[in-house]
């Protein structure tokens, strides 16, 4: 039931936002979205009550990188790495909307909670190619192949490479 009222309260709250004003005006407006998002907070906060794993759920989606930074003991940097979809707002008629993906990486250094950073590294087929033949090399029969270690080297350039200047000293 909780869960329900909680939707409904979610539902009601989109609703209102996208819709706008209307004849109610302005100030009624404003109160009845403070109302639902009060109303959508308690709602949540007995759900966590109810479910764990509804609670750290709600946990994981109020992380932000100052909350992570916090986290992570300090001389660390977490580095997350998300292929993405860029689109091509230039893009008229029959050309093509969707850039080719790329590789983008960011990172969060431990303790500092402002210093935060993200590297473009590149076309994200070309990365592709070059883990999957680092990993064709390793599992062949020679490991120390000739070839093993080209796609190491290449691999080491386009994507640890551009992160150096980010991660500066630090190792772990």
């Amino acid at each position: 039931q909780v869960f329900q009222d909680l939707s409904r309260t979610r539902a009601q709250l989109s609703r209102l936002t996208f819709s706008g004003p209307g004849k109610e005006g302005i100030d009624a407006y404003k109160a009845k979205i403070v109302q639902l998002e009060k109303q959508k907070q308690t709602l949540e906060g007995r759900l966590a009550q109810l479910s764990q794993a509804f609670a750290v759920r709600q946990k994981i989606v109020k992380a932000d990188c100052k909350s992570v930074a916090g986290a992570l003991p300090s001389n660390t940097v977490l580095v997350e790495f998300a292929r993405i979809r860029e689109f091509n707002f230039s893009a008229r008629g029959k050309e093509g909307k969707w850039l080719p993906d790329r590789y983008l990486a960011f990172v969060i250094h431990g303790g500092q909670v402002d210093r935060t950073g993200w590297i473009d590294l590149g076309h994200a087929d070309l990365i592709d190619k070059k883990v999957a033949l680092f990993k064709k090399g390793l599992t062949g029969k020679a490991i120390a192949s000739e070839a093993a270690a080209g796609a190491s080297r290449g691999l080491y350039s386009l994507v640890f490479e551009p992160l150096k200047k980010e991660l500066g000293d630090i190792r772990e």
